[in-house]
């Protein structure tokens, strides 16, 4: 006698029965992806290719798909052959200016948004209110 799981149909069952082409999982708006935050700093860092004080010359090392990506985060416009960063774009390179516990005027200081992130959110709980410093 050869005995045989039934654990695959009782997922097939599952899968077969159940809605998921109605699930959809949307990111949240504030959501901003480490590797869309780099590619923007790289724009904003390289002088090469600023136009105006917020416009760029698209690189030619970004994919249309990099581009499109950080479009739908809203950190540039295109225009043309053109990237305009926009004032969320700005505040993640602030950020990650602010954050980086290196010199931003090293050439190869390699930042990580969520590093920088995590370091200006724990200098913010740590400053105390100006309440706090006249009493006590």
């Amino acid at each position: 006698m050869r005995k045989s799981s039934q654990h695959s149909y009782v997922l097939d069952l599952l899968i077969n029965n159940l809605p998921f082409s109605d699930l959809s999982i949307h990111k949240s708006n504030d959501f901003i992806d480490p590797k869309s935050a780099k590619m923007l700093y790289s724009i904003w860092r390289d002088e090469r290719n600023q136009i105006s004080k917020q416009t760029y010359k698209k690189p030619n090392s970004l994919s249309s798909f990099d581009i499109e990506d950080m479009k739908q985060q809203g950190l540039i416009r295109c225009i043309g052959d053109n990237v305009e960063i926009t004032s969320k774009g700005s505040d993640i390179i602030k950020t990650m200016i602010l954050g980086n516990d290196k010199s931003s005027f090293e050439k190869n200081s390699d930042i990580d948004y969520l590093h920088a992130k995590k370091n200006v959110n724990a200098r913010n709980k740590n400053e105390d209110s100006w309440w706090d410093r006249f009493t006590q």
